[in-house]
């Protein structure tokens, strides 16, 4: 989870496996919390990208891909919604972030 400038929330659902990728459905219940959504996936798995059945219908979630030492946006996000209730969302993840600082969990 990242903010970007203006308070804008990404999320990135990172995939190890094809499996994983293909069968996973929480992802969608993330949305909600954030303005953008990639996915960050392995080269050996960027043809499943194109072949998930959300795909074939909704081509909104954006694409991710590692190349040496960065990321690169390899398919841009294009669903219409902004998080809802940013101030909540902030405030919780500096919680958690805090918690963590402090206490090491």
């Amino acid at each position: 989870m990242h903010f970007y400038e203006g308070g804008s929330i990404i999320i990135v659902e990172v995939k190890t496996s094809k499996n994983d990728f293909l069968q996973d459905k929480k992802w969608m219940s993330y949305l909600d919390y954030c303005d953008d959504f990639y996915f960050l996936l392995s080269a050996d798995l960027r043809s499943d990208y194109y072949q998930a059945p959300y795909y074939q219908t909704d081509k909104s979630v954006g694409l991710l891909l590692k190349t040496k030492n960065t990321l690169k946006i390899h398919e841009p996000h294009t669903f219409e919604h902004t998080a809802k209730e940013h101030e909540q969302i902030h405030f919780l993840i500096g919680k958690v972030l805090s918690k963590k600082h402090v206490y090491g969990y």
